[in-house]
């Protein structure tokens, strides 16, 4: 896994007592030094948000992201790519993992059923409505073919109705629903980017700039514990944020943090970064 990783991908991994592997990040994605480190140890395979990263809003580069199929293909490691915000981007649609394996497969559908080691994840829960718990699998077709089994032994099957919503959605309302959102959230990013360098840049050691997706990463300064700052947040300043520790499998850094504009009105992230700024210099 990347460090840092999604959380809700740890917790469901974590109960079948995993020994994680953790891949160091930059702003391209996965350090390819480190993932190879980490291949040569035979995992069982490769989880990555590939496309505005929860946490980290980071987005793998087009040139990475050919260095980690490479890598992971020569080191016969599957790869999930988890896809979940690649459609809400900025400026330029993200490379996918599985375009880029398809690309190495010269788009041949035969060979990708038969050599393909990624696997795609997408969801309309982030890009459609979160109560609308529709997802899909891209993957090789004996993959397919396994993965619908286990899912008829877990749920029975997903509901028809909400397939429907999805699919009428999909074809009638999607590409202008999602060029709608990807307005409104890039407006929210600039703000936000705003709001913190007026009033939180002095307590900030490092930060991202997403080009999509819906979170901002924040690294504080002087070794501030996140977690308990979340306490003096809420209790006193009225303000949350999702402390770091949580998103690494292993060696929970505690200084880190993750904001998240989705739901916040543009006019009141100023005044939610002034408060969190207060609560950090009154911790």
């Amino acid at each position: 896994v990347t460090r840092p990783c999604y959380l809700g991908a740890l917790q469901v991994y974590s109960r079948h007592e995993p020994r994680f592997l953790e891949v160091d990040c930059d702003e391209h994605g996965p350090i390819i030094s480190e993932l190879r480190t980490a291949l040569e140890k035979g995992p069982k395979f490769f989880y990555i948000v590939s496309s505005f990263q929860n946490p980290t809003g980071v987005t793998v580069s087009a040139e990475r992201a050919r260095e980690i199929v490479g890598a992971c293909r020569e080191f016969c490691v599957p790869v999930i790519e988890d896809g979940a915000y690649s459609a809400l981007y900025f400026d330029l649609p993200p490379t996918s993992l599985r375009a880029v394996e398809m690309e190495m497969l010269s788009g041949d559908a035969d060979r990708y059923d038969a050599e393909g080691l990624v696997v795609f994840l997408g969801t309309l829960s982030k890009v459609m409505a979160p109560g609308l718990r529709i997802g899909w699998i891209e993957a090789p077709a004996q993959v397919l073919t396994a993965l619908g089994l286990l899912k008829q032994s877990t749920d029975l099957h997903a509901s028809s109705l909400n397939q429907l919503v999805a699919a009428e959605f999909l074809k009638s309302h999607a590409k202008e629903y999602w060029e709608r959102i990807r307005v409104s959230y890039r407006g929210k990013r600039d703000q936000i980017i705003r709001s913190l360098e007026k009033h939180l840049s002095q307590y900030i050691a490092h930060r991202t700039t997403p080009r999509g997706g819906l979170f901002v990463w924040l690294q504080l300064k002087n070794g501030v514990d996140s977690m308990k700052l979340l306490s003096t947040a809420i209790d006193s300043y009225n303000v949350a944020f999702v402390p770091g520790a949580p998103f690494f499998a292993t060696r929970p850094a505690e200084d880190f943090i993750r904001l998240s504009f989705a739901t916040v009105p543009v006019d009141q992230m100023d005044e939610g970064i002034l408060r969190l700024a207060a609560a950090i210099s009154h911790r």
